[in-house]
């Protein structure tokens, strides 16, 4: 009888942690938040990139007249679905789909991938924009300290709830959540949240449509072009980035500065703003086509001429003698202020002021500082009043702008946005506020 020969052991099933599933049939799909992530999706100290969307439109057959607009539940788990096939087919099988345009964005958008792991959940779900902002009574009576003598400070504050409370309440947003094996990515799409909306009129009836104009994303590249694709397909609107320029800028830091007094739970950090030039409009063609050839031995880059950017950065402790010299500036010098740097600069007609001061802005809505109010900025005028007796600098000059602002509430460049917890509940309302209404601007010009 021949020897019988020895069989071998069966293979050991392989263990999902480890070994990638082809099919991608264990990425879990759902409505309600994962455990991966805390309650609010670490909107503080995040940060993130900022776009505008135009109205989603949710369908014909899923709009009944007398109702609100919104997402239902299967609906979320059918785009969840939906968008786990689109991640699935982009990145895991090979499909590169909108990844980058150039070979070194392809390379870029690999190595990103390559460290995030495979994907474990797409989560979508209605968001509470209270609840994410961190937005009640008692945070506001945290940071909002009462007068020392047992003045009207608790008053004031259930003043301000009260204001807040009707910005807020019913407002929901939409959350994108994508979790990979070692990062979370997420896109936030806020209600309206200026102060001309209100619980009553958030979502007032504009047919099968609603309004979420402002979308925070914190993911790479790579996956803000898929996700942006994907909701534009979905929903049949227009995402594009949105650009923070020197009028929302001076506006959120105006906004912040009258809350210094009030919260308690500021921190004492220096205060930088940084001034970026439009010089090219200034000079002759011949000097700019010279400055532009002398960058053309490094690798066919175009050099600008002129200084890049100045920052000019002001100790937390000067803040209040800012404020408070601004506001001692006589009416009659800021108008005469406004005329000569905003519009001016020997131009007589107001034609030939128009252009000069659009040509210098390079045609930007929110430069030129035309849009500047009178005796409204004081920390701005004086800030005007110090570049020019210190620096020879005319801030007002329509070729200045501002490119970067940063101080212990937020972080605001012109494409992106940073807030800190300690930032006062009211202003962060308003600085959202503000933006979501720029954001409904220009999606209508």
């Amino acid at each position: 009888m021949p020897p019988q020969r020895a069989q071998a052991p069966p293979p050991q099933p392989s263990s999902p942690a480890t070994t990638a599933n082809p099919d991608q049939s264990n990425i879990t799909i759902s409505t309600t938040q994962s455990d991966a992530d805390p309650a609010r999706y670490q909107f503080y100290g995040t940060t993130f990139t900022l776009h505008r969307v135009s109205r989603l439109f949710l369908g014909l057959q899923l709009h009944k007249v007398d109702s609100t607009p919104t997402l239902s539940e299967s609906r979320l788990r059918t785009l969840a679905q939906r968008l786990r096939d689109v991640l699935v087919g982009d990145v895991v099988r090979g499909v590169e789909v909108g990844l980058g345009a150039t070979e070194s964005s392809d390379i870029d958008s690999r190595n990103s991938m390559g460290r995030m792991g495979s994907l474990e959940a797409v989560v979508m779900k209605r968001l509470d924009a209270g609840d994410l902002l961190d937005v009640n009574l008692e945070r506001l009576q945290e940071q909002r300290s009462e007068d020392d003598d047992g003045g009207g400070g608790g008053e004031d504050v259930a003043v301000l709830w009260a204001s807040l409370k009707g910005r807020l309440e019913g407002k929901q947003g939409l959350a994108i959540e994508l979790v990979y094996e070692n990062s979370v990515c997420v896109a936030l799409l806020l209600p309206d949240l200026s102060s001309q909306s209100s619980s009553s009129t958030a979502n007032r009836h504009r047919g099968p449509f609603l309004r979420l104009p402002l979308m925070l994303m914190r993911m790479p590249t790579a996956l803000k072009a898929v996700v942006t694709e994907f909701l534009a397909a979905e929903f049949d609107c227009k995402v594009s980035p949105s650009r923070i320029g020197t009028r929302t800028m001076v506006g959120g830091l105006e906004r912040w500065i009258g809350t210094i007094g009030m919260n308690k739970m500021e921190q004492k950090k220096d205060m930088l703003v940084a001034l970026g030039f439009n010089v090219s409009p200034m000079l002759p063609k011949k000097k700019l086509d010279e400055g532009q050839e002398a960058g053309g031995g490094n690798g066919g880059h175009k050099e600008k001429p002129g200084l890049a950017t100045i920052d000019v950065i002001i100790p937390w402790q000067d803040l209040s003698h800012f404020v408070k010299a601004g506001q001692e500036i006589e009416q009659d010098e800021i108008e005469r202020r406004y005329e000569e740097g905003g519009v001016g600069y020997g131009a007589k007609l107001k034609e030939q002021r128009e252009a000069l001061t659009g040509r210098l802005a390079g045609r930007l809505r929110e430069e030129g500082w035309e849009w500047r109010d009178k005796g409204q900025q004081p920390f701005t005028e004086a800030l005007a009043e110090y570049t020019n007796n210190i620096m020879a600098l005319k801030l007002f000059h329509p070729a200045v702008r501002v490119v970067k602002v940063a101080c212990s509430g937020f972080v605001m460049a012109e494409g992106k946005l940073k807030i800190f917890e300690t930032m006062d509940r009211a202003a962060v309302v308003d600085l959202l506020g503000v933006m979501c209404e720029k954001a409904m601007v220009q999606d209508t010009e």
